[in-house]
């Protein structure tokens, strides 16, 4: 009995959200995917409005777009060897069980790479942590000195920073590693914004919308370098004793997201492995829709 292709497929594009929970706050611009490429519809700067106008004929002027495009990335797992590929279609625990392992470190990657390209670049678009310095929250094992504590000031900080680009107040939100997000829930525990979350949820661990964000939590978000201006590292690049973690704050309509193909091979009973080998790849990338950035704000560790 051959693998029935168009379950697993399923079972990829609907699991793909469980741990990333940022893959569906932002616009969905998969149908602009062309192969590789995707193509984002942006216009270019503001008509002139003038008040009481005196002058004519009224100078005609020339409204120059952006052609905004991205490619899109390719993540590949597998193949991996099952014993009977067939049989775990037959059982929703077994599947599952086989495909949590086959897609654990596919979520992770995609889920950090859109971090990454969702990352704020632009000096008026970082804000540093303003707590008390410790050696204890370092970005990885390498990293030396001590870091700033992230405090519920910081956040505010970076609503503020969203406010005066200007963009909605709606649909914001902040995603935190866990080492920030606990830094974040201890200041308002014990800070001076206690009072704006209520007892119930500091008890079971739960950060309510703050300062208009929906607060986020995930195990990695992304590093930044310690330069002036911090720069934003790509996953997987060499550790520093300078890296800083960060957490990200957007708008909802300032990012997107696009998912091209799925596609899926498998080999029945393949000759020299004797049981069933499955792989996939998936075609995924994003980036911040405005060309100046705005509508991101990157809250980077300051070092102690």
């Amino acid at each position: 009995m051959a693998v029935n292709r168009e379950i697993w497929l399923d079972y990829i594009s609907q699991n793909l959200f469980e741990d990333n929970p940022h893959l569906d706050k932002c616009i969905d611009n998969s149908a602009g995917v062309n192969g590789y490429t995707v193509h984002i519809p942006s216009a270019g700067t503001a008509a002139t409005v003038t008040r009481n106008n005196t002058s004519y004929p009224v100078t005609v002027t020339e409204r120059s777009d952006n052609d905004a495009y991205y490619t899109i990335d390719s993540f590949q797992v597998g193949p991996i060897r099952l014993d009977n590929a067939d049989r775990y279609e037959l059982s929703y625990d077994k599947m599952r069980s086989v495909m949590n392992d086959f897609m654990m470190g596919l979520r992770e990657e995609i889920g950090t790479w859109l971090n990454y390209k969702w990352a704020a670049s632009a000096a008026a678009y970082i804000v540093r942590t303003t707590g008390n310095a410790l050696s204890t929250n370092l970005a990885n094992s390498t990293a030396t000195g001590t870091r700033k504590v992230l405090l519920a000031y910081d956040l505010m900080m970076a609503a503020k920073a969203l406010d005066d680009v200007p963009v909605p107040a709606q649909n914001r939100w902040a995603m935190l590693d866990t080492t920030m997000y606990y830094e974040l829930l201890n200041d308002l525990k014990f800070g001076e914004f206690r009072r704006t979350v209520e007892e119930a949820d500091l008890k079971r661990g739960i950060i309510p919308e703050l300062f208009g964000f929906g607060i986020l939590k995930r195990p990695t978000v992304f590093t930044y370098t310690n330069a002036s201006t911090p720069v934003v590292k790509e996953p997987g690049a060499a550790a520093a004793t300078s890296d800083n973690r960060a957490a990200i704050c957007w708008q909802a309509d300032m990012v997107e997201k696009a998912m091209g193909s799925i596609d899926w091979w498998d080999t029945e009973s393949a000759e020299h492995f004797t049981k069933d080998l499955i792989a996939a790849e998936i075609r995924f990338g994003g980036r911040k829709r405005r060309y100046d950035g705005a509508g991101v704000v990157s809250i980077v560790q300051a070092a102690g």
